[in-house]
């Protein structure tokens, strides 16, 4: 069967069939329910040699399965293990590449605040060109996607390594941990905590301009998976109608900031830590923003050119979301595509992509790969995983596997999901601990679990299938374990 060229400029090209995976050992990482438009962004632009670093930041797998994101394990061990050997040959090589993460996010979004004009005077053509500066902006920013993730363990095992000059953990290792969950917390406020000072000041000035200011401000970051819907000002009313004891809130969020950074200075001061270490935990402090600001930029984009894709919408008699955005370029091309295709998309889609071949997939053939590649999952036992904030707790489960299941989960009840994004955050505000499938001590939990001081275990990647609604379990962070009780 003659191949189908998707994206002429990257040569991504659909194929028939499911690719041999037998000799890749393949990882659950994630559950993420983007969009279809979004995930082609996400998964294309990690497999696109970015020219500008220093290093290949290619990854050559990728699966989607209804939402459940694989990778190869090889794939990242090599991304880590070439980062990892710049990273010990150069102290300023993960500086200097953080900084060019924060360039790109940067100009994605201010080149998206100055696309303002009636678009629906243009022509498909004029609309094409505009689109393919957004694609190709995107797919650049997405280059950083798996990066980001692979010198994490190594800056923490160095921040552990150089901390413990300082404080043995074998003789007071309660001490050492909590020295070290200091210093790698970032003095520099989440986009969590930003928006929840500014809605905090907002319920207690209750001046209507200062709110609709802070609506158009943070309505995009409801978003998150390219669906474009976003907070209205009535929501936003009600949500700050809600808000109990502003004022003491705003000040204990203060109070905590300033207390981080006292805390954090007279540490400094009494262990006298060296530059090496100083630097380390720095860069700790700032993969939390990075892994944040790679995904963000191209939501807070989107939202600048709400516009401009509404009119597409109009113009090409499509769900904009539910599209892979090589289809939304065919269309303007004039090319004819089946729009059945598009809206079988409406609820979930499913792929692999190995390097520039796609395979595209629907619902019954993804449940087949997905059980064959599950089944190699062992459940059975203790579950173990990494800690990100010290602490123990006992509860019932709560197992989530999206966040419209938020109220679910009641005071004290131990919320176990695969991930968690900031609309999971009323839920783990009345959880007593936290248990994710995927890892990353800069992930929205582990950050989360810092800031509000809950015991958290991330990176099991087994916790919501061994784990069931109603199961009591006993959260122990101190050693990163879970026990059935």
């Amino acid at each position: 069967m003659e191949q189908t060229i998707l994206d002429k400029t990257n040569k991504i090209i659909l194929k028939q069939g499911i690719p041999d995976l037998s000799k890749q050992k393949l990882s659950k990482i994630v559950r993420r329910e983007n969009s279809a438009l979004f995930d082609s962004f996400l998964r294309i632009g990690a497999t696109l040699r970015n020219k500008d670093l220093e290093f290949d930041n290619r990854m050559h797998f990728h699966i989607v399965l209804d939402h459940d994101v694989y990778s190869s394990e090889e794939d990242f061990n090599n991304l880590k293990k070439e980062m990892v050997e710049k990273a010990k040959k150069d102290s300023n090589f993960l500086n200097r590449y953080f900084q060019i993460i924060f360039k790109d996010t940067k100009e994605v979004i201010e080149w998206s605040k100055k696309q303002k004009q009636d678009f629906s005077k243009l022509t498909n053509k004029e609309l094409l060109q505009i689109y393919n500066q957004f694609t190709q902006k995107g797919l650049d920013v997405m280059s950083h996607l798996w990066p980001v993730l692979g010198p994490e363990e190594y800056i923490l095992e160095e921040v552990g390594k150089r901390l413990s000059k300082y404080i043995d953990p074998k003789t007071d290792f309660n001490k050492f941990q909590k020295t070290l969950d200091l210093m790698i917390t970032s003095t520099k406020q989440s986009t969590l905590n930003i928006k929840k000072e500014k809605m905090l000041k907002a319920a207690i000035s209750k001046n209507q301009e200062e709110i609709k200011k802070l609506q158009k401000e943070i309505a995009w970051e409801i978003d998150i998976q390219f669906k474009f819907k976003y907070q209205t000002l009535e929501q936003l009313n009600k949500e700050i109608k809600q808000i109990e004891n502003p004022k003491e809130q705003l000040d204990k969020l203060q109070k905590d900031q300033e207390q981080l950074k006292k805390s954090q200075k007279q540490t400094i001061q009494k262990y006298n830590f060296d530059k090496e270490l100083l630097n380390l935990c720095q860069q700790a402090q700032t993969l939390p923003h990075i892994r944040f600001a790679r995904i963000e930029c191209l939501v807070e984009s989107a939202y600048y050119l709400k516009d401009f894709f509404e009119e597409l919408k109009k113009r090409l008699k499509i769900e904009i979301t539910q599209a892979y955005y090589w289809e939304i370029t065919q269309l303007l091309e004039g090319e004819k595509i089946d729009l059945n295709k598009i809206k079988e998309k409406s609820k979930t889609h499913s792929f692999i992509l190995i390097d520039h071949d796609f395979y595209d997939y629907d619902l019954e053939t993804s449940n087949k790969i997905k059980k064959q590649l599950d089944s190699n999952l062992n459940i059975e036992g203790e579950i173990k995983g990494q800690t990100a904030c010290m602490g123990k707790a006992k509860g019932k489960c709560k197992v989530l596997h999206s966040a419209k299941e938020i109220s679910r989960v009641e005071k004290g009840d131990i919320l176990v999901t695969s991930m968690t994004t900031p609309d999971y955050v009323p839920a783990m505000e009345k959880a007593a601990a936290f248990i994710t499938d995927e890892g990353g001590l800069s992930c929205h939990a582990a950050i989360v679990a810092r800031e509000m001081n809950k015991p958290c275990i991330i990176g099991t990647k087994i916790a919501t299938k061994a784990l069931k609604d109603n199961d009591v379990v006993e959260v122990d962070a101190d050693n990163g374990t879970v026990k059935k009780c």
